[in-house]
């Protein structure tokens, strides 16, 4: 009977919440598709959850300063980090004194989608396969430039450049939709990024796609091959986007946003606007997506071994 009593205002917290508007902060930069899966997920869920869900856009520092936001919010569930690979995995990687660790100070709530990344040329290069372009970097190496968003797209180029012997020069955006716009404008001539931030350019011929880097093509890139059909045999990456709380959240909140989570990407139509977006949805437990952020920060630090990077 203690225990009853003891649970009931559990019990209570969770009928009750919420009872007030939820904050997504989003590290990424406008536009890109990072910013677009949490804007689309947000309103998705403020249906389930019968209050109102406010993406507030904190770019900057590869997702830091929104990961500090939230990691010294409130564990109430009203502060919420929708996070990428390169915020939980590639920054504690990079980052000797960071100020935040993934899974000390937030609490995984669920997976939320897959990015396959698509590799992109200006369109007016005379490069039409990977291989064209394996060519041409070799016949001038250094002399080209590849646009990089944030450090996993910066890790995914790298380890393109270790396995195919290329030599690319990095230039930093502050966001996918940045790196896309110098693409087109031929500031830089390549680039490793999202499916969603590129779709749009793709789709009016603005920059052409030579490869995407996921084990199999993607349902909105029928026609461009894998990484192995076009040449580079072995190489596969695919980056993520995350729910997370602050630390210490109360169990029966991270439940109850877990399930808005996993009944907003069960909608068809949902669904459908995401993968026509360029994100592939895909829910998780808590309990997997911490364990997936625990796998890959394991990999990604042996894979760094044999890449060089660093930290802007």
């Amino acid at each position: 009977p203690v225990l009853l009593l003891a649970a009931a205002p559990l019990d209570a917290a969770a009928q009750t919440f919420p009872t007030q508007p939820i904050r997504l902060i989003n590290g990424g930069a406008v536009g890109g598709g990072w910013d677009l899966a949490a804007r689309m997920l947000a309103e998705r869920m403020k249906d389930d959850l019968g209050q109102p869900v406010i993406v507030e856009s904190k770019p900057g520092a590869d997702g830091i300063l929104a990961a500090n936001a939230v990691a010294a919010a409130a564990p109430d569930g009203y502060t919420l980090l929708p996070a990428v690979t390169s915020t939980m995995i590639m920054n504690p990687v990079l980052h000797d004194k960071l100020s935040y660790e993934p899974l000390r100070d937030f609490e995984p709530i669920s997976l939320v989608g897959i990015y396959p990344l698509v590799l992109v040329v200006n369109a007016a290069m005379p490069v039409l396969t990977l291989k064209d372009l394996i060519a041409t970097a070799k016949a001038q190496p250094g002399k080209l430039n590849y646009a990089s968003a944030n450090s996993g797209f910066m890790f995914a180029m790298e380890l393109f450049k270790q396995q195919t012997g290329v030599d690319l020069y990095r230039i930093p955006y502050k966001g996918s939709a940045q790196a896309v716009t110098a693409l087109v404008a031929g500031d830089v001539q390549v680039a490793m990024i999202d499916a969603a931030s590129a779709l749009p350019q793709l789709k009016a011929g603005r920059i052409r796609a030579l490869a995407v880097a996921s084990p199999r093509r993607p349902s909105f890139l029928p026609d461009t091959p894998t990484m192995a059909e076009a040449g580079v045999p072995g190489y596969e990456l695919v980056l993520w986007i995350g729910m997370f709380a602050p630390a210490r959240t109360p169990r029966d909140v991270i439940t109850r946003l877990q399930l808005a989570v996993e009944r907003s990407l069960q909608v068809p139509e949902f669904r459908d606007k995401l993968t026509n977006a360029g994100v592939l949805p895909a829910s998780s437990t808590p309990q997997a997506l911490g364990d997936m952020v625990r796998r890959d920060l394991g990999q990604v630090r042996e894979m760094v071994k044999t890449v060089r990077l660093a930290a802007d």
